[in-house]
């Protein structure tokens, strides 16, 4: 009898992750367990797979004009956390996260500056923007819980998963970082840079203009409280692994990056 209802979960096609998923939420008998655990590698094999389609697509087919950073992550996070993603909303739960961040920066700027200026690359002092940041980052004062660089257990996978990163408010530099920016361009469409340098990823503020010299450029580290970094900084962070610094450390990753 198992056999033959096998048979025919198999044989409906797209409509069969309904059917697995009504079958997982309503199995309580003993005499269920066989087919659950049928029920349940097949549909993690299915949610897999299109996780890593979805990854596949955005990483192959997409220009870094059409994505933005932070749905890359999300595809990863949805192939390694299926089991996060029973409902299948780990993508707008991920999402809606950062426009909850994103009003309460333009809130926090509005309340202590007014409304943003008319220049699209700047709407208000960058450096101001920077500090209001570190509300999220630093030490909040503002009824927010921080996120925190996990340097005691800076290993733990979770670390790098964007979800498990808002949830827990703690991560590894390349996932604060990718959090970081999403903010600030969901906030204003200011886009910041991510910096790859050995050992460490800064998110960088793109030079505007042939008058602001590189040296005066301005970078943040979200692993360490949102703090802002200077040029001069990046080079003392590249040489702590005694690797010898060059000014191509600090050019912008791409997103496929």
């Amino acid at each position: 009898q198992q056999g033959t209802e096998w048979k025919s979960f198999m044989s409906d096609g797209e409509d069969i992750i309904d059917k697995l998923s009504t079958i997982l939420a309503g199995a309580t008998s003993l005499s269920d367990s066989e087919t659950k655990q049928k029920c349940s590698r097949v549909l993690s094999g299915i949610n897999r797979y299109l996780a890593y389609q979805e990854w596949r697509f955005v990483n192959e087919c997409c220009s870094d004009t059409d994505i933005n950073i932070e749905t890359g992550a999300i595809a990863v996070a949805k192939f390694y956390e299926l089991d996060n993603d029973r409902d299948g909303l780990l993508n707008e739960r991920v999402s809606q996260s950062l426009d909850d961040f994103s009003v309460m920066l333009t809130t926090h700027l509005r309340q202590r500056f007014g409304p943003p200026s008319q220049d699209e690359d700047e709407p208000y002092p960058i450096r101001e923007l920077l500090v209001a940041m570190q509300m999220f980052f630093g030490e909040s004062g503002e009824g927010v819980v921080p996120f925190r660089g996990n340097d005691r257990d800076y290993y733990n996978h979770q670390n790098s998963l964007i979800d498990q990163c808002i949830e827990r408010r703690t991560g590894i530099p390349i996932a604060l970082a990718v959090i970081y920016v999403s903010i600030v361009r969901r906030a204003f469409g200011l886009q910041l840079d991510l910096i790859g340098l050995p050992g460490h990823i800064v998110v960088g503020v793109p030079l505007r203009g042939p008058r602001v010299a590189t040296e005066e450029r301005l970078f943040v580290d979200p692993f360490h409280g949102g703090s802002i970094i200077s040029y001069a900084d990046c080079q003392a962070i590249v040489e702590r692994y005694n690797i010898t610094f060059f000014h191509e450390m600090v050019t912008p990753l791409t997103k496929r990056e």
